[in-house]
């Protein structure tokens, strides 16, 4: 019996050694798994850094090009209602031109008409 005992006893702590063993490794795996984990979160807390930085200079450069674009814009419609001015100015000169020649051909012909109509009535009534 004192063989069975002491066989008990070693079997007791061998069993008791293993599973220390086990734990052992186990929170040395957990440890590992724990270090690994926090090094890819700081990882990827870079790039996330690194993203939001290219972001922002994203939106800073699109913002650059839209306010550009506006200004661009703005020039445009200026540049647009000086040339729409500059055309009804002309517009209006050669109306005016045109409507002068057309006045004083006009005036030519009232005179012809009369001077006319007055060598008809002589032709009607001669003296």
């Amino acid at each position: 019996m004192k063989k069975s005992g002491q066989a008990i006893l070693i079997l007791l702590v061998v069993v008791f050694s293993v599973m220390l063993m086990t734990g052992c490794e186990e929170e040395a795996s957990n440890d590992r798994m724990a270090k690994l984990i926090a090094n890819e979160n700081r990882q990827l807390k870079r790039q996330l850094e690194k993203r939001d930085k290219e972001m922002q200079q994203q939106k800073q450069q699109l913002e650059k090009g839209i306010e550009k674009q506006t200004q661009l814009l703005e020039k445009c419609v200026q540049a647009k209602k000086i040339l729409e001015q500059r055309s009804a100015e002309e517009i209006s000169r050669q109306v005016q031109s045109v409507l002068g020649v057309i006045m004083e051909q006009n005036a030519k012909m009232r005179q012809e008409t009369i001077s006319l109509k007055k060598e008809l009535e002589a032709l009607k009534n001669p003296k």
